[in-house]
């Protein structure tokens, strides 16, 4: 059993700090030691700076891909990191939109890219869909019952809309497959043309939403993944609730045009005239709408539905006389200046634990029963149980995606790792309190417009970037901390060798496609160029391509310090001190067991994970390190709660496509009670 979400979030004094930094100012680099001593240490964001040190003369980059928010850009100057120029090579930390494979085959070493590969698919509504389907026909209808009927368009134009006229009283959501922020969303019935000239999907409408003070609300549970294989991922300890403006009625064919009444996403909402902002508690819009984008919307709605009525104030009051199809005049006013429009999720459940009276408790599956009395806790639990089960059977049906473009990519099982993803995913409640899958967002938005999106975002960002851990250049344990006495062009000449010596690992692998019939042509597009001009030399490819030893001058060997005892672990690749950030490059696939010896059944046929006796004395390097990133990230977490793999979780592993050894090594290790220090 899962924890309840709880309002334990970093202190409201560090969050103002950081809203309060003016623009261009930096903060210190701060870095933070690794459990274990041969992995070094991680820069250190927004938090507890308990054992923590200041690193001076550190200029970590950001590379900014795209769009950011105020809260992305403060987290990283805050943490004194600096913005690198646009597509700029030489970076630390890469945040942006989703990129294709292309991009992060690129990645080096000691780079981290916010976006994993396969993360746009599972943001891809008909994409998702798809998965969720094909885990249906897998394990069964009923273990992913959590998604309303969907169609997946054009493919299933001609059966949606013969359903849609054999059922004339039942609505049904249009949602384009690429839309975001409620664009194209509308609701359709029987006569209405179904769409198909574009991906989309067509879900049966939610009939029976639960409802708070008469309103409509969902909820944004954010997601974090540090790892596709084998997979982990986490859940975060607070989210958003966020509600309709208009009082919900059931959708007829006069109110169906109604955005604000049966959509929830805060960007329709949140211009409405009767937004209540959470800050103030009245009743005003938090965001304007220009003239050009009314404009645009108008038109968009014409050409969208020629039939269809504009959710505007203007549109809205033709219906005011139309009894109860319509929207009363005084259904606003019932959103109280002490209800907002905007709620933190842990806010939310201890309401709804408080208030069974907007559950259907006459329901046999409705939370409610057997739960006790009001205000326990126990209805808040099982409605945040329900939550973790949905989200992690979502991700497990996605994972054959992730595993694919993974290794594709070449990042799967490269360490330090070079990819995270933070991701948006939207949930609505049914009167029995059951929570249904709306969508899931591979970008979820970052932006700040009120004091409750600060007090969430900030460390929302801090703490994903701390659980995955940014790594610092491994030197010694001695120089991390102070500047190092090499000069200036002792230094580049050492990055020129220790980047070369990646370079030749990566060939060496360089034609291990994940298909095994596709090699991968290395070419002078893997050479970072613009790295070794900044240098003041370029390699010779012929040593890079072909993975030979350069001849390295007696002057730059004269440079190189003597690896010290603190520097050498067990293993073999990883205790060179000369890869600067113990890295352990695509391809390093050695199995030391096999998947059946992690597996264990008992009498009554109940299947357990679990590592066989001194399983650690024998892990090849890979190993070890999948078993460490696990109890790495732990200490760093904050308020992210690991999902999977845990022991709670085991039961999950029979959802899986695939039994991936990597996956099942480290739910056995986690279920063998995390013994990290045999891994020292």
């Amino acid at each position: 059993m899962q924890q309840p979400i709880q309002n334990t979030t970093l202190s409201p004094g560090e969050v103002r700090k950081r809203v309060q930094m003016r623009t261009g100012e930096r903060g210190d680099v701060r870095v933070a030691p690794s459990r274990f001593p041969s992995l070094g240490y991680y820069y250190w964001f927004l938090g507890n700076h308990e054992h923590t040190e200041i690193l001076p003369h550190a200029k970590p980059i950001v590379r900014y891909a795209g769009p950011t928010t105020r809260a992305v850009r403060r987290t990283f100057a805050d943490a004194g990191f600096i913005p690198g120029p646009k597509n700029c090579k030489k970076f630390n930390v890469c945040w942006g939109s989703p990129k294709g494979i292309g991009f992060y085959a690129t990645l080096m070493p000691g780079q981290v890219c916010n976006q994993m590969p396969g993360s746009n698919a599972m943001g891809r509504k008909d994409k998702l869909s798809e998965y969720i389907v094909a885990a249906q026909s897998r394990v069964g209808r009923d273990i992913y019952g959590f998604v309303p009927k969907t169609y997946i368009l054009p493919q299933a134009c001609d059966i949606a809309a013969r359903d849609m006229s054999s059922n004339p009283g039942v609505f049904y959501i249009y949602k384009p497959a690429l839309g975001a922020r409620g664009e194209g969303i509308r609701l359709l019935s029987a006569g209405d043309t179904v769409p198909n000239d574009k991906p989309a999907v067509l879900q049966q409408y939610i009939s029976d939403p639960l409802l708070v003070n008469g309103f409509k609300f969902d909820l944004r549970i954010y997601v974090l993944i540090t790892s596709t294989d084998p997979l982990i991922f986490y859940i975060y300890n607070e989210g958003l609730g966020r509600f309709a403006t208009r009082r919900y009625r059931a959708p007829t064919l006069k109110n169906k045009n109604l955005k604000r009444m049966h959509l929830t996403n805060f960007s329709i909402n949140a211009t409405s005239d009767t937004f209540v902002n959470p800050d103030s508690g009245k009743q005003s819009a938090v965001k304007k709408k220009s003239a050009i984008q009314e404009k645009v919307e108008r038109i968009r709605q014409i050409i969208d539905d020629p039939q269809g009525i504009p959710d505007t104030d203007k549109s809205d009051s033709s219906y005011a006389s139309d009894g109860d199809d319509g929207a009363d005049q005084n259904d606003d006013e019932c959103l109280f200046e002490n209800f907002p429009s905007k709620w933190k999720a842990s806010e939310l459940f201890q309401y709804l634990d408080q208030h069974w009276e907007y559950f259907d408790n006459d329901d046999p599956q409705c939370v409610t029963r057997g739960a006790g009395t009001p205000g326990n806790g126990v209805v808040q639990q099982r409605i945040f149980d329900g939550i973790c089960d949905v989200i992690i059977k979502t991700i497990i049906a996605c994972e054959p995606n992730f595993y694919s473009l993974g290794h594709r990519a070449r990042t799967a099982t490269a360490y330090p790792r070079l990819n995270f993803g933070i991701y948006g995913v939207d949930i609505m409640l049914r009167r029995n309190g059951s929570p249904v899958l709306i969508e899931v967002n591979s970008s979820p938005a970052t932006g700040t417009s009120t004091r409750l999106d600060i007090d969430i975002k900030y460390p929302l960002i801090a703490e994903a970037l701390n659980t995955i851990g940014i790594p610092v250049e491994k030197r010694t344990e001695f120089d991390i901390i102070t500047p190092t006495t090499l000069s200036e062009e002792e230094k580049r000449v050492r990055s020129v060798r220790e980047r070369n010596q990646f370079l030749q690992m990566r060939a060496k692998t360089a034609g291990d496609a994940i298909s095994g019939r596709t090699p991968l042509r290395p070419s002078r597009n893997n050479l970072d160029r613009d790295l070794y001009l900044s240098a003041g030399t370029v390699p010779n490819l012929q040593y890079a391509l072909n993975g030979s030893e350069p001849p390295t001058p007696v002057s730059q060997a004269s440079s190189e310090r003597p690896i010290t005892s603190a520097s050498v672990t067990r293993g073999s690749i990883c205790s060179d001190e000369r890869l600067p950030f113990n890295e352990l490059p695509f391809g390093t696939t050695q199995q030391s067991f096999h998947v059946e010896d992690f597996i264990l059944v008992d009498r009554q046929g109940n299947v357990r994970y679990a590592l066989p006796s001194d399983a650690t004395l024998q892990f090849s390097e890979l190993e070890r390190r999948i078993c460490m990133q696990i109890s790495d990230e732990a200490p760093r977490c904050g308020s992210f709660i690991r999902l999977f793999p845990t022991r709670n979780s085991a039961t999950y592993m029979q959802y899986f496509e695939h039994r991936r050894y990597n996956t099942v090594l480290a739910m056995a290790y986690v279920c063998s009670g995390e013994a990290w220090r045999d891994l020292l």
